[in-house]
């Protein structure tokens, strides 16, 4: 298979198997927008973790080695990725994109856009099947017929948190604002979102503030 910039237009997601990873080591299968896949073995000169740098930008500068600092897993295999430094000792990945640790040294990185769709589809999924069949398991939902709104509804909730926050960063510069809201997060997150209303004109629920914080902690953080 020759690679070409062409080949990794619209990439959307990618699973990655460490060089002695359990199960299809050496190899990194790329899901496309259109629902189509193809796999590489990145061992091979042909397609050479090098030319898959030259031809996928998104590659560049990350380390694939076990877990990402934060997350709880089992595996510390070896790094295939490139560091500026030593600090080798977890993956690290582009921004725009989320992380699943499959453990055994598989990978599975998907585009923020698709991120929270992607952890639904996923989430009573053993890690055995997402490593051997993640592709077949997103065809058998109605991800791809629902792309579309996806990516739109993804980017609307961001705009909506990015003014939100901007608006909290404001009333933060008020005097008192800090003692009102620890007094309200003593009695809970009905009290802090009667507060908001009451007092700065954020008309928030318990479920939409907790959802905000979530993406913050997602995808700004």
């Amino acid at each position: 298979m020759e690679l070409t910039k062409e080949l990794f237009k619209d990439i959307i997601d990618y699973r990655l198997s460490e060089p002695w990873a359990m199960g299809p080591a050496r190899t990194i299968e790329f899901l496309k927008r259109t629902g189509e896949s193809f796999e590489i073995d990145y061992g091979q000169e042909e397609t050479s973790w090098e030319k898959v740098k030259e031809n996928f930008e998104e590659m560049n500068r990350c380390i694939f080695n076990g877990p990402m600092k934060n997350e709880v897993a089992s595996s510390n295999t070896i790094i295939i990725g490139m560091s500026e430094n030593e600090e080798n000792a977890y993956t690290k990945i582009r921004p725009g994109w989320k992380h699943f640790y499959l453990d055994f040294g598989n990978h599975l990185v998907v585009k923020n856009e698709y991120f929270l769709e992607f952890r639904d589809i996923f989430k009573n999924v053993e890690n055995i099947d997402r490593t051997f069949d993640w592709v077949k398991i997103i065809h058998k939902t109605d991800f791809f017929k629902r792309i579309d709104f996806i990516e739109k509804e993804f980017h609307t909730l961001m705009e909506k948190d990015e003014e939100l926050m901007k608006h909290i960063e404001e009333i933060k510069k008020q005097p008192d604002y800090q003692r009102k809201m620890s007094k309200a997060k003593e009695k809970g997150m009905r009290e802090v979102c009667q507060l908001l209303e009451d007092e700065y004109g954020i008309k928030t629920t318990e479920y939409d503030l907790g959802q905000w914080t979530l993406r913050w902690l997602l995808f700004r953080s």
